[in-house]
């Protein structure tokens, strides 16, 4: 299986779009090339980034974001007010705290981080940074991305902290703290930053260990060997004060992970992580259609017609509730209300 795309629902597909191209470079796409959405009558925007594998061969990654208010909700869950919910719980411009749905986030690789950071700097767009070169910023309206890399001179970051517990305020006296860390060069640095890749999709858990076990037995992802993070970067994420499931997806292009956090310390605001993921269970019943929250979704293609069927079979095999799109495309749950859609391009 090889990762292809993410879908994000949204009220505003065509500003969230905007704002990629604007900050991570990258092509809007035509109708025509969609790979997911191609038959809605929603409104879809999609942005694409190509990049060269280690073979040297070309390869791309697509994100779509999707407004399709036709589609079923729940008595509250709508897309309109779980972004609103998220964009008030977001704090992007308060660094020393973070809530646990920030933990559900699509992850760029650059090869410097300054790439981003200097229009964010420029435009005013507030981040937070975590790790040596990581940053973390939303895309409208409650989404968040990650761009990580090999170096950072313009901001300054600090470790993950897992242990720290946050309320969502920080520091409440005195003036934020830039992040800003030396004084910007004239020229801006081109777009899309170079060596950009897909890194990984996290997401929000209750149950990290059960949605890894899922994973690892309906998808081809491996386990990942998470022993020397834990004693670098993400200390304490071992089940001490968060827990942290990674899988790998050694593709033909390039390794992409998906990550599932499970923290202990996070500001979560009056809706739980777990009356979340309840609440997408519930809507999602047994996929018998689809609703708002399944165009949140990552793409995996898998090698030709027989193959998703061998998918397919091995999913209903194990009581999995599928839902097809086409005849090259379905879509089904990971515990927590996480959906994969999988499907061939011939």
């Amino acid at each position: 299986m090889d990762y292809i795309f993410t879908s994000f629902a949204t009220t505003a597909p065509n500003e969230a779009a905007a704002f990629c191209v604007r900050y991570f470079g990258g092509g809007t796409l035509d109708a025509s090339e969609y790979l997911t959405h191609q038959d809605s009558n929603a409104t879809v925007a999609a942005v694409r980034w190509t990049y060269d594998t280690a073979n040297g061969d070309s390869a791309f990654h697509d994100v779509y974001f999707i407004d399709d208010p036709t589609k079923k909700v729940g008595p509250s869950m709508d897309i309109e007010s779980y972004e609103a919910y998220l964009h008030d719980l977001h704090r992007f411009d308060i660094q020393e705290t973070w809530d646990w749905y920030q933990d559900w986030h699509l992850c760029f690789t650059v090869d410097n981080v300054d790439d981003v950071v200097y229009r964010l700097i420029q435009d005013e767009v507030p981040f937070v940074s975590r790790s040596q070169f990581s940053i973390y910023v939303e895309v409208p309206f409650g989404i968040t991305f990650q761009i990580l890399g090999s170096t950072m001179n313009y901001a300054w970051s600090e470790d993950f902290n897992f242990c720290r517990t946050t309320n969502g305020k920080g520091i409440e006296t005195g003036p934020r703290q830039s992040m800003q860390i030396t004084e910007l060069p004239k020229t801006p640095p081109q777009l899309p930053p170079a060596g950009m890749k897909p890194s990984h999709h996290s997401f929000f858990s209750s149950d990290a260990m059960t949605a890894f076990n899922f994973t690892l037995a309906h998808t081809s992802a491996v386990a990942y060997d998470m022993s020397g993070i834990f004693q670098d970067t993400h200390r304490y994420g071992d089940g001490t004060c968060a827990r942290l499931e990674w899988l790998q997806f050694n593709t033909s292009s390039t390794p992409f992970q998906v990550h599932f956090v499970e923290q202990f310390h996070k500001h979560q605001g009056p809706r739980t992580v777990v009356s979340t993921e309840h609440a997408l269970e519930r809507l999602h019943g047994d996929l018998t259609t689809e609703d708002q929250f399944t165009d949140f979704r990552v793409g995996f293609a898998v090698p030709g017609a027989d193959g998703l069927a061998a998918l397919k079979a091995e999913l209903e095999g194990a009581g999995a509730p599928v839902l097809e799109l086409n005849e090259r495309s379905f879509l089904y749950e990971t515990p927590g209300g996480i959906i994969f859609e999988a499907f061939f391009v011939e």
